[in-house]
């Protein structure tokens, strides 16, 4: 077995165990000798691949981040409420099933790193968009885009500090019907 592979394995026995943990304990409560004696590693080895907890909780909030912007890059505002609804009841079973997600997005927003970096991937989505788009003007569709953003990010934090108090379906209908009867005309 090569030396990258067995850095690679390691890294992955890390990560899961991680997500394993995070599963059935608060991410802030985890230590690296709960991500260590999980992952069946030793500390040194998870300090051969991360400084701390936190480059390691860091490294999981850029994989969740690329998780959601690959789901979303598939996703194109249409008429059709029911493919947006089926987006949104989707995107809310994500994040209601992963509990690190969750936690994520329970965070306050003025001091999490994670919701900074979901608005700046949503704005890294939102470009190019005015190319696809046929009606209205461009900076109008800009300004509608930068509104639904900040109202998907919000909703979706106070859902999560709810603790899921509706059923995603109830707020994947909730979310379209905002789109479709607010800045939807836009697109």
């Amino acid at each position: 077995m090569k030396k990258d592979e067995r850095y690679r394995i390691a890294e992955e026995a890390i990560m899961t165990a991680f997500m394993q943990l995070a599963r059935v304990k608060r991410a802030e409560k985890i230590t690296v000798s709960d991500v260590a004696a999980r992952a069946g590693v030793a500390r040194s080895t998870f300090y051969n691949h991360y400084a701390d907890i936190e480059s390691l909780m860091e490294e999981v909030e850029n994989r969740s981040l690329q998780y959601i912007f690959r789901m979303m890059e598939g996703f194109h505002i249409s008429s059709e409420e029911k493919n947006t609804e089926s987006f949104f009841r989707m995107f809310c079973t994500s994040i209601k099933e992963d509990p690190f997600l969750a936690d994520l997005f329970r965070r306050p927003v003025e001091a999490s790193h994670f919701m900074g970096k979901a608005l700046h991937m949503l704005r890294r989505l939102n470009s190019g968009l005015g190319e696809r788009v046929s009606r209205g003007n461009k900076k109008e569709m800009e300004y509608a885009a930068a509104y639904l953003i900040g109202g998907v990010v919000g909703v979706l934090h106070k859902w999560a500090l709810s603790d899921f108090a509706i059923p995603q379906e109830t707020l994947a209908r909730y979310l379209t019907g905002c789109l479709s009867n607010g800045a939807g005309r836009y697109f």
